[in-house]
């Protein structure tokens, strides 16, 4: 510890010119890119070093927390690597490390090809202390203007002086929990300065203790400790730390940083021999001018490092950010106040040994006071003035000279920048520093200290451009005429944007290559704020990116309506719709039946499917501003007819009335008119001859319908009989065959017999059709008695008449006798074998019958009289 404070001592407390080598220069890979968009590719280009032994090519996206495995590697006389594997419209961030026998050296480079940045900035907060607030209030209100013109959403609180660390830090963070996309904090004036640490960055043992710690302001959720840090050695009260001062333990972060901060504060600089109201005036107005392009720097860089220290290179902060912006050939190492007196250079570093007031070699805050620095981004590193809350502080001084609009001790740790070469402000490159762990070059000592502050406005870009202006709007109809005055910068074109007036944040709306638009149908009572910008495509040494420039702004208030609202009245008579346009802006229509465009008239009949009973009939209404679409959808009943019932009365019988058609239900479009092709107009057909009939049908919406009936009259019904007469011992049938009529029939007999059982005797035959039509028939079932007759002589029955007993003699053997009476019915059944019997009969009733005689092989009948 000893040698580092005596080694950073003499370091610190004189300074030597080394001619012979610039070792920030050496510890600097000069990298800048060439792009390429088709096939896109981008080249990364270095300086030859004849010491160099590897070149180790890394790359990552800008968001990305660490680089990972190299992916080139390359000899040492390399003097560029081509990515081909890249996209236009993206960046990629580069890193290349240079091994030697003397030193290792580093370059970063955010490339890109035609990248678009956010259009949106982060929400910051604008603090200002109180007694600035009316008498800069023009200033105030135009920083504002501009920062919302840039795409910022502005936050401004006013913070008395009473407030307190503490009490300021509670304001931010209870903003941050309202507006959780707040990410930048502008501190304008005497803010309470928080204070923190144990460290000696500079390497001055009196000068160990708690430095201002902006960072504490931007740091939401790091725990800050007040307990442990004992340390009395300062020479200054105010680098004093104890317990429960109000000054943190923390010399490092806690955490990342979540917030941008920058901070401007002229108070306590009597050097000046004015108020901070005047000086904080005159910041305020140029950095205006140079937001708005009226302030014009070189786009070029001059560092001076006169420690020139081999291990450490504090000059490299420069060099490792300008050679990406400005390429090599325009980053120059010379005398620091002497170069910016007599020239401009947008960015500057210079470092030499220091003290609260100056760097040897560089400047003093006696020389801010008199100096007009033509310089914008400045960064200086030395003893003791890193601590600038103190009287004549040289970093705050520095913001009170000519163009200066930041500055930041830069050297522990080295600060990084090249992030800007693709649009970003300086207070996202200041934050990235702030949280680098091993990403960027951080040099020995300084890393993560709670001492990184920028002094200056964080919001502000590398390149701004000239606005375009007098933007002028004017009404026409439905239309919106947007004019503007050129801006000289417009290489590519304008943005339009417009917001209302109740929202923060702008949208874009075109991008034109003229300086008029034209826009239209804006809402009826809204004030309408509309901004345009002009467009560049920004090229650097690091790529291309395009670039826009703060808003000319003008608003307008929309008082008539211009959109269409679909209405429509719709009725309907069966499945004819009739559809009322009530639209009365200026518009087209179309109506559309079940997704099919029908008709285009403000009174429209529509023909709907008549028999879906359903359907959807939609309103397309086309105004200047919308096209609105209305739809309904509608049941119905068929205008057809449709017969629902009817009758044909039914001639059952021959003979019958003849039949009619009755059209008893009819469903439809009531009332109906019928046209028959007998040519009768009647609804029902009465008393017609057999035939086929067509009716049409039509409704009162003259939609018809056809109808057909057959009639038919039946004939008569008739049948034949065939009666099969009984035989001796065996009834009779009858067979009978029925046609005519209505099948199927019914036959039955008077009296009630089977068919095929009926004794001798008389019978009716009733036959009966499907309808009920009757027809009857008599008959007779005899006994058939004509079987096998013998001559008279061959067979005699006697006495005739017979009272108790009948004889019965034949020439042959006579084997059986049979006795039935007239009916049929067998009395008597007898076997015999010889050629005379007798037989009783005298248990028979009086009467006739018949005997039945099997002689030999035949059969004989013969009727006899019992009395």
């Amino acid at each position: 510890m000893r040698k580092f404070y005596l080694v950073t001592m003499i370091l610190f407390s004189s300074f030597i010119w080394l001619k012979a080598q610039n070792w920030s220069l050496e510890a600097t890979v000069s990298l800048r890119v060439l792009v390429k968009e088709n096939p896109a590719s981008i080249t990364l280009r270095w300086d030859y070093y004849p010491n160099a032994t590897r070149y180790f090519v890394y790359r990552k996206t800008k968001e990305a927390k660490s680089w990972g495995s190299f992916i080139a590697n390359y000899p040492s006389d390399s003097l560029s690597f081509t990515d081909r594997n890249v996209e236009v419209g993206k960046t990629y961030e580069y890193r290349v490390s240079r091994t030697s026998s003397s030193i290792t050296a580093n370059g970063y480079v955010l490339a890109g090809i035609k990248y678009v940045p956010p259009i949106y900035k982060p929400k910051i907060a604008v603090f200002v202390e109180s007694k600035f607030s009316t008498v800069l209030k023009n200033e105030i209100n135009q920083l504002v203007d501009d920062l919302e013109n840039e795409n910022w959403t502005v936050l401004v609180r006013d913070i008395p002086n009473a407030i307190d660390v503490k009490g300021t830090k509670a304001l931010i963070t209870g903003l941050v929990k309202l507006h959780p996309s707040l990410k930048t904090i502008l501190l304008l004036g005497h803010i309470d300065v928080p204070y923190s640490g144990n460290s000696a960055y500079d390497g001055h043992p009196d000068h160990q203790g708690a430095w201002p710690a902006d960072s504490y302001y931007a740091d939401i959720d790091g725990i800050w400790t007040d307990t442990a840090v004992n340390n009395t050695v300062a020479s200054r009260a105010e680098n004093k730390n104890i317990p429960n001062d109000g000054k943190f333990d923390n010399s490092s972060i806690p955490s990342d940083l979540e917030l941008e901060i920058g901070r401007v504060d002229f108070s306590n600089l009597p050097v000046f021999g004015v108020s901070d109201t005047v000086m904080m005036k005159r910041y305020l107005n140029k950095n205006h001018l140079f937001r708005t392009g009226q302030i014009r720097s070189m786009r070029r860089a001059m560092v001076q490092d006169n420690f020139n220290f081999q291990n450490e290179g504090f000059g490299q902060s420069g060099y490792q950010s300008f050679i990406p912006l400005f390429n090599s050939d325009n980053v120059f190492s010379g005398a620091f106040r002497d170069s910016l007196l007599t020239g401009s250079y947008l960015c500057s570093f210079g470092a030499g040994g220091g003290n609260y007031e100056g760097a040897a070699g560089i400047s003093s805050s006696g020389l801010m006071a008199t100096d007009s620095l033509q310089t914008v981004f400045t960064f200086l590193f030395g003893s003791y003035f890193g601590d600038w809350d103190i009287q004549n502080a040289f970093m705050r001084s520095a913001l009170g000279s000519g163009t200066v609009l930041t500055t930041a001790w830069a050297g522990r740790p080295a600060m990084h920048l090249h992030q800007m070469s693709m649009g970003d402000h300086i207070g996202s490159s200041m934050l990235i520093t702030s949280n680098n762990v091993g990403i960027y070059t951080a040099g020995l000592v300084g890393a993560r200290g709670t001492h990184i502050a920028l002094m200056g406005d964080p919001t502000l870009v590398l390149f701004p451009i000239k606005p375009p202006s007098s933007l002028s709007i004017n009404k026409f109809g439905h239309l919106v005429n947007l004019n503007w005055s050129t801006s000289s910068d417009a290489t590519e074109g304008y943005v339009v944007y417009r917001k209302k007036a109740t929202d923060t944040i702008y949208s874009q709306i075109a991008i034109v290559d003229t300086n008029y638009f034209q826009d239209k149908c804006l809402t009826k009572d809204i004030l309408y704020e509309y901004m345009v910008k002009a467009r560049k495509l920004e090229k650097n040494a690091s790529g291309s990116f395009y670039n826009v420039s703060p808003g000319v702004k003008d608003d307008v208030l929309s008082t008539i309506d211009y959109f269409v609202q679909s209405d429509f009245e719709l009725t309907n008579d069966h499945e004819f719709a009739i559809v009322r346009n009530n639209v009365t802006k200026e518009s087209s229509l179309e109506w559309v039946l079940n997704q099919r465009v029908v008709g285009s008239d403000t009174l429209q009949q529509i023909a709907m499917p008549c028999r879906d009973g359903k359907a959807t009939i939609c309103q397309v209404t086309t105004g200047y501003c919308n096209i609105d679409t209305l739809c309904k959808t509608l049941n119905y009943a068929c205008s057809i007819p449709t017969l629902v019932s009817h009758r044909i009365t039914n001639v059952k019988c021959a003979g019958d009335p003849p039949a009619s058609i009755f059209l008893d239900s009819i469903a439809g479009a009531a009332t109906f008119k019928f046209l028959w092709n007998t040519g009768a107009t009647t609804r029902d057909l009465i008393n017609v001859p057999d035939g086929s009939y067509d009716v049409t049908v039509r409704s009162r919406l003259n939609t018809s319908d056809k109808f057909t009936f057959q009639v038919k009259h039946p004939t008569e019904v008739q049948f034949s009989v065939s009666v099969t007469d009984a035989k001796p011992g065996q009834n009779g049938s009858v067979n009978i065959q029925a046609s005519g009529g209505t099948p199927p029939y019914k036959i039955t007999l008077d009296p009630q017999r089977p068919l095929n059982d009926l004794p001798v005797g008389n019978y009716v035959a009733i036959v009966t059709d499907a309808n009920g039509c009757i027809k009857m028939q008599s008959f007779e079932v005899k006994l058939n008695t004509a079987t096998f007759y013998l001559s008279k002589n061959e067979v005699n029955i006697y006495p005739q008449p017979t009272a108790d007993f009948l004889i019965v003699k034949s020439n042959h053997p006579i084997v059986q006798v049979r006795i039935v009476n007239l009916e049929g019915k067998e009395l008597r059944k007898s076997n015999y074998h010889q050629n005379e019997l007798k037989m009783e009969v005298k248990d028979l009733t009086s009467g006739w019958y018949v005997v039945h005689i099997l002689s030999g092989q035949k059969w004989i009948q013969r009727k006899f009289e019992k009395i």
